[in-house]
């Protein structure tokens, strides 16, 4: 299963898909470009999801991906009944680490290594908090998009 926590590398998370023979949803390789729909869940509503629209659009604009975004107000149960259907987003925006690792050590998440994401990347960026907030037995998840 492509599920990939707690978005806020969503342009690194999506250079690092390939595309596959069914015209770019599956999985690939690194290095390969990805050419499908990248679908992401949050339940940001209202103004959050504007405003992350707009990111989501600029994204598009700068790299040819399309993006779908989902707003779920009921986001666990959501996510636990696509994850058993087999139908699970790419990318979530998790509103706590707590299911994040839930999920990750039932095997149900992708490590941003798996999917090629550059990890070199993320430790020159984000400072080591941040990091482990992501992290479930050395393996780093997610990043948090945001705190308050």
């Amino acid at each position: 299963m492509f599920f990939a926590a707690l978005v806020g590398v969503l342009a690194l998370v999506a250079a690092g898909c390939g595309g596959g023979d069914d015209g770019g949803e599956g999985e690939g390789g690194q290095g390969e470009r990805f050419t499908g729909s990248i679908t992401i869940i949050s339940l940001w509503g209202g103004s959050e999801r504007d405003a992350f629209q707009k990111v989501l659009d600029g994204f598009t604009q700068k790299t040819g991906i399309r993006t779908k975004y989902e707003q779920q107000e009921d986001f666990e149960t959501v996510i636990r009944t696509r994850l058993a259907a087999g139908n699970p987003p790419m990318v979530a925006i998790i509103p706590r680490p707590g299911p994040m690792q839930d999920w990750a050590l039932a095997g149900d998440l992708q490590t941003f290594e798996d999917v090629g994401v550059n990890i070199e990347a993320i430790n020159q960026n984000y400072a080591q908090g941040w990091i482990d907030l992501g992290t479930v037995e050395d393996e780093l998840y997610g990043i948090p998009v945001k705190a308050n």
